[in-house]
């Protein structure tokens, strides 16, 4: 998978992952973390099934560094709300995702480019 599609879908699943959260919160009163949490494994299952189909042979890097981009702005999210009880979670969410999504984008050029050289 090219760099581009890869941040794309992430990118969409990050969409995905703040409507589910957004959803838990505000329509069944889940605790902020609690339903973040549904939103990322939702996220992380959501990508690993279309990058199966789409590329059975070649998805096990970006499946790895999805599920890895989706922990770490999980973990960003809640260090942020952690730290500012007071920044409201949309605020929280948005910059976790957007850090999460550049480191993500990152290390997948990079292993593409490693992979590139060892093969």
């Amino acid at each position: 998978m090219k760099l581009l599609p890869f941040i794309v879908l992430n990118a969409a699943f990050v969409v995905v992952d703040g409507v589910v959260t957004y959803g838990l919160v505000d329509f069944a009163s889940i605790n902020v973390l609690v339903a973040r949490f549904f939103g990322a494994l939702f996220a992380v299952v959501g990508i690993s099934i279309i990058l199966r189909r789409t590329h059975p042979s070649g998805s096990f890097l970006a499946t790895a560094i999805s599920t890895m981009t989706i922990i770490v702005s999980y973990g960003l999210f809640a260090l942020i709300l952690a730290r500012n009880p007071i920044l409201q979670w949309p605020v929280a969410y948005a910059t976790s995702a957007v850090a999460a999504l550049l480191l993500g984008a990152i290390g997948y050029r990079r292993a593409l480019k490693r992979r590139v050289m060892v093969v």
